[in-house]
C-alpha cells in the first residue's frame, strides 16, 4: 500500500462521461488516497441518520463493494460519503474536503441529467420513505449455527451478485422458522440500507384467509412512499410496479408464514440488489430460482440451552438427565421446549423431573409429535393440563377461559372483546388473560391486545368445541359481536350523523359497545379494530342465529370506509352482507348492500361499474316504495353520472333526490344533494346557480353542527368564487375548508381542498405555491388509492410545470393521468388536447 501524502492532484470528476467512467474515477480516488480497506473508509466516512433518526453508517461496507465492482451508478449520499472518507485517509482538512466533495456532486449531477435525457419518460421524484419493518429480533436466540450462516451468506449482496437471492426456509409448526428468519434479518438489516420489509402472509393462521399478494404489494408500495392509485384488482401490473420501484434499492424482504408459491412468486424482485426471506410449512418447489433450507427440530445441546436461558443454568445443571429426557419428550420442538420452559419458570419449586414425568403420561401424543401438525399438540396439552391439573382456582378458570377465547376468528384478541367472550368484567378478563400469558398460551404484543400462536390457536378451537355447548358458544359470540356492532354505530356519529341508516338500525345490534369521546377517539378505534371488523363480519356471516352482524357491521362502517377511502375493506364487507341478505330474503338490507358496494367502486374512481350497482339499488327500492332509501341511491347515482361527464342523467338523479328529500322534511339530505348539484352547474358554467345550491347548503349544515360536510361546502364555494374570478374570496373559503378537514382527519376532504388552494394559486400566477399544494394532495390521493382523483391531480400539476417552462415534465405528469382516466373509463379529450399541443 503507498503512503498517502504525495505531492499529485486527486482524480477529476469532471473528466467522466459516463456512469462507468465516473465508478473508475472513484476507483483512482482511493488508490490516490493509498488504497485504505473499506472497512477503515467506512470508519472515516461516520455515520449519517435516516429520516426516522436511526444511527447508520454512511458508507456500508457492501455498498461500497458492490459499486466499486461497476455493477451500478453510485447514489448521491454514497458518493459524497466515499469522496469525504479518501480525502480524510489522505490527511486534507475539512475545507478542502469540502470544496472537492462539491466538484464530484456536480459531476455526479451532471451525468444524472445526461442518463434522464436518455428517458424517453420523465421520472416521478424518488420517495424518501426507507421501511424498517422487521419485528423485535427474538429474544434469547440459541443454537441454528449452520443455517444463520448459510443464510448470512445468502444475504450478503456482494457476494451473490448475479441474480436476487430467495432463501425459502420451511418445516413444520412451532419449528422456529419465524425466530430464524428475523435473528438472521436483523443481523444483516445494515446491509440493506434502503429498507426491510416484513409481512405475516397469514398462511398458516386459523380462521383467516392467507393475505392476498395483491394487499401485500399496497402495503409494500405505501412503506417504500410510493404507493399509488394504479393498483386496483391487476395483479401483474401491481407487482411490475414493486419491481420498478425496487429496482435499484437495496431492500431485505421477509415473507413471513407463506401459504404457497402462487402468494409467494408477485411479491419477488427482479434484481439483484434486494434479498428475500420466505418462511412456510410446506417447500416452496414451485419458485424458480428459490434455495429451500428444511429446518429440523433442534438437536439435544442447543435444546437444553433453551430451556437453560429460561429457567437458569443452575437448575438444568442440578438435574442433567432430567434435562435431557424432558427434552426428549419434546421432541426438540421449540415451541414445545418454550411453554414447557416457562411452566417450570413459574413454578420455581418444581423439579425438572415432575415435569419430564407429566410428560411421560402423554405417551400417545408424544408420538405424535413426529407427524405433520400434530407436533405442538403435546406441548400445548402440557401447559393446558398444568393449569386444570394444579388445584389452584385462579389456574382453573384461566384453563376454562382458553378454550372459551378459541371460538374468536379475529387476528388480534383486544382485552374488552376477550371480557365479552368469557362474560366477565373487563378486570377480571384481564386478570385471566395475563394468567395465559404467563402460561405460554395467548402473547401480548401491547397493552390490552392479545394474540394466539396460529397453532395454539387451532388447538384452542377445538378443546371449545370439545368441551362447551353449542348454544354457550354461540351466546359468548354474540356478546363479542354486539360490541363490535354497537361500537361501529357509535362511531358513524362522527362521519355522517347515522341519518337513514341510524333510524333503521337494529336495536338488538346497537345498545352497548364502547363509549368514544371525539372523531379522533373514534379513528383510533377504528383503525385498530379494522381487521377484527372485518373478521367479526365474516364469522357472523357463518352462523344462522348471528348473521345480522354482518349487514349490521357493513352498515356501520359506512361513514369510515368512505371518508378513508378503505374501500378494499368496504367491498369486501358489503360482498358479506350482501350475500346475508339474500339467504335472510331481506330485501332492505339487500338493497342497502348493493347501494354501498356501488359507493365503494366509485371512491375508487370506477364510476360505470357504481352506476350498474346502484341501478340494481334504486330498483329494490323502487319496488318496495322506499322513497327516503331511493332518494339516497338516486344522489350517489348523480354524482356518478357528473363524473362521466353525463351531465342529464346527472341532473335527473339530483332533481328527482332532491324532491323526494324536501318532502320528506329531510334538510341534511337535502343539503347533500344541493351541493352535489351546485358541482354539476359548476361543471356546466352556470355560476350563479352553483354558489346559490352552494350557500343553502352551506347554512344548513352549520345550522346542524356538521364540520365535515361544511368543510366540503367551503370547498366547493372557494372554487365556484376561484371561477367567478374572485380569488381572495376563493381562497378565504378553501382556507377554512383546509382546517376544518384536518381537523377532523378526512383525508379525500383534504387532498380535494389542497387540490383546490392550488389552482387559485396558480391562476394568480403563484406557481412555486400551487406546486407544493398539488403535491401535498396527489401524496394523499395515492396513499387512498383515489384513482380519479389522482387523474384530476396530475392534470394541474402538469399545467403549473408548463408553465413554469418545464413541457417534459408536464407531458409526464399528463400522460400518466390519461393512463388511468382510459382504465377508468373516465373522459380523456381534454387532456389528449392537451398532449397534442
Amino acid at each position: 500500500m503507498s503512503e498517502p501524502g504525495s505531492a499529485a492532484d486527486p482524480p477529476d470528476p469532471s473528466l467522466a462521461a459516463s456512469p462507468a467512467e465516473f465508478v473508475e474515477q472513484l476507483r483512482q480516488l482511493r488508490l490516490w488516497a493509498g488504497s485504505p480497506s473499506l472497512r477503515r473508509l467506512r470508519q472515516l466516512a461516520g455515520t449519517t441518520r435516516d429520516e426516522h433518526g436511526v444511527e447508520i453508517d454512511a458508507l456500508p461496507v457492501s455498498t461500497a463493494s458492490h459499486v466499486l465492482r461497476g455493477e451500478r451508478m453510485p447514489r448521491m449520499d454514497f458518493t459524497r460519503a466515499f469522496v469525504t472518507a479518501c480525502l480524510r485517509a489522505r490527511r486534507q482538512d475539512e475545507a478542502q474536503i469540502a470544496a472537492v466533495v462539491e466538484r464530484w456532486h456536480d459531476s455526479w449531477l451532471r451525468l444524472q441529467q445526461l442518463t434522464a435525457g436518455e428517458r424517453t419518460a420523465t421520472p416521478q421524484p424518488r420517495p424518501t420513505t426507507v421501511p424498517r419493518q422487521l419485528p423485535l429480533a427474538p429474544a434469547g436466540f440459541t443454537g441454528r449455527t449452520d443455517e444463520v450462516a448459510l443464510l448470512s451468506k445468502a444475504l450478503a449482496v456482494a457476494d451473490q451478485p448475479d441474480q436476487p437471492m430467495i432463501m425459502a426456509i420451511h418445516g413444520p409448526g412451532g419449528v422456529g422458522k419465524s425466530a430464524l428468519a428475523l435473528h438472521t434479518a436483523h443481523s444483516a438489516a445494515a446491509d440493506f440500507p434502503d429498507g426491510q420489509l416484513y409481512v405475516d402472509l397469514q398462511g398458516a393462521t386459523a380462521g383467516l384467509a392467507p393475505l392476498s399478494p395483491l394487499e401485500v404489494i399496497g402495503r409494500f408500495l405505501r412503506a417504500l412512499g410510493a404507493g399509488g392509485s394504479d393498483l386496483c384488482d391487476q395483479l401483474d401490473e401491481a407487482a411490475a410496479r414493486f419491481r420498478t420501484v425496487v429496482a435499484d434499492r437495496r431492500v431485505l424482504i421477509v415473507l413471513d408464514n407463506a401459504a404457497d408459491a402462487g402468494q409467494v412468486r408477485p411479491l419477488l424482485p427482479g434484481t439483484p440488489s434486494c434479498r428475500v426471506l420466505v418462511t412456510s410449512r410446506q417447500p416452496l418447489s414451485g419458485l424458480d430460482g428459490v434455495r429451500q433450507l428444511h429446518l429440523d427440530v433442534l438437536p439435544e445441546p442447543e435444546a437444553i440451552t433453551v430451556l437453560a436461558r429460561t429457567i437458569g443454568a443452575e437448575r438444568v445443571a442440578a438435574e442433567p438427565a432430567a434435562a435431557a429426557e424432558l427434552v426428549r419428550r419434546c421432541g426438540g420442538l421449540p415451541l414445545a421446549l418454550r411453554i414447557a420452559a416457562a411452566r417450570l419458570a413459574a413454578r420455581p419449586a418444581w423439579p425438572l423431573a415432575e415435569l419430564a414425568q407429566r410428560l411421560a403420561d402423554e405417551q400417545r401424543r408424544l408420538d405424535e409429535l413426529r407427524v405433520a401438525d400434530a407436533d405442538v399438540r403435546v406441548s400445548i396439552d402440557v401447559s393446558y393440563r398444568q393449569l386444570r391439573g394444579g388445584g389452584d382456582a385462579k389456574d382453573l378458570a384461566a384453563a376454562d377461559a382458553f378454550a372459551r377465547l378459541g371460538i374468536w376468528d379475529g387476528p388480534d384478541l383486544p382485552l374488552p372483546v376477550a371480557a365479552r367472550l368469557l362474560g366477565q368484567p373487563v378486570a377480571a378478563a384481564e386478570t385471566l388473560l395475563e394468567r395465559l400469558v404467563d402460561a405460554g398460551l395467548l402473547e401480548s404484543r401491547t397493552v390490552g391486545r392479545y394474540h394466539f400462536h396460529d397453532l395454539v390457536r387451532i388447538y384452542a378451537r377445538e378443546l371449545a368445541v370439545a368441551s362447551w355447548p353449542e348454544p354457550e358458544r354461540t351466546a359468548a359470540l354474540a356478546r363479542a359481536l354486539r360490541f363490535y356492532t354497537a361500537t361501529a354505530w357509535h362511531t358513524l356519529t362522527y362521519f355522517r350523523r347515522g341519518g337513514l341508516r341510524r333510524e333503521r338500525a337494529d336495536q338488538r345490534w346497537t345498545a352497548g359497545g364502547q363509549a368514544l369521546a371525539s372523531p379522533a377517539e373514534a379513528f383510533d378505534w377504528l383503525e385498530a379494530e379494522r381487521a377484527n371488523l372485518l373478521a367479526a363480519a365474516a364469522q357472523a356471516a357463518t352462523v344462522d342465529e348471528l348473521d345480522a352482524a354482518a349487514i349490521q357491521l357493513a352498515q356501520a362502517l359506512f361513514g369510515f370506509f368512505h371518508d378513508y377511502r378503505y374501500w378494499r375493506d368496504w367491498e369486501a364487507v358489503n360482498q358479506i352482507a350482501l350475500r346475508v341478505a339474500r339467504r335472510r330474503q331481506d330485501p332492505v338490507a339487500e338493497a342497502q348492500a348493493l347501494n354501498d358496494l356501488g359507493a365503494s367502486w366509485q371512491v375508487r374512481g370506477a364510476h360505470r361499474e357504481a352506476v350498474e350497482w346502484y341501478h340494481r339499488s334504486l330498483a329494490i327500492h323502487q319496488r318496495l316504495g322506499d322513497e327516503a332509501a331511493a332518494a339516497a341511491t338516486l344522489n350517489n347515482l348523480g354524482i356518478a353520472h357528473l363524473r362521466l361527464g353525463e351531465y342529464d342523467q346527472a341532473m335527473a338523479s339530483f332533481q328527482r333526490s332532491l324532491e323526494i328529500r324536501r318532502a320528506a322534511g329531510d334538510q341534511r339530505g337535502g343539503a347533500t344533494v344541493l351541493r352535489n348539484l351546485g358541482a354539476l352547474y359548476r361543471r356546466m358554467g352556470r355560476l350563479g346557480e352553483a354558489v346559490e345550491c352552494y350557500q343553502t347548503a352551506l347554512r344548513t349544515v352549520q345550522a346542524l353542527g356538521e364540520p365535515t360536510t361544511e368543510a366540503t361546502c367551503l370547498n366547493d364555494l372557494g372554487m365556484a368564487y376561484r371561477l367567478q374570478g374572485r380569488f381572495e374570496e376563493a381562497l378565504g373559503y378553501l382556507d377554512r375548508g383546509l382546517r376544518l378537514s384536518r381537523e377532523f382527519g378526512v383525508r379525500w376532504l383534504t387532498a380535494a381542498t389542497l387540490d383546490s388552494i392550488g389552482t387559485v394559486h396558480h391562476e394568480q400566477g403563484r406557481y412555486r405555491e400551487a406546486l407544493d399544494c398539488y403535491w401535498q394532495s396527489l401524496r394523499i390521493c395515492q396513499e387512498m388509492g383515489s384513482a380519479d382523483h389522482e387523474a384530476d391531480v396530475l392534470q394541474n400539476l402538469g399545467l403549473t410545470l408548463r408553465a413554469l417552462g418545464d413541457r417534459a415534465a408536464a407531458r409526464g405528469h399528463w400522460t400518466e393521468a390519461l393512463q388511468i382516466r382510459e382504465r377508468l373509463g373516465l373522459p380523456t379529450d381534454e387532456l389528449r388536447a392537451l398532449l397534442s399541443d
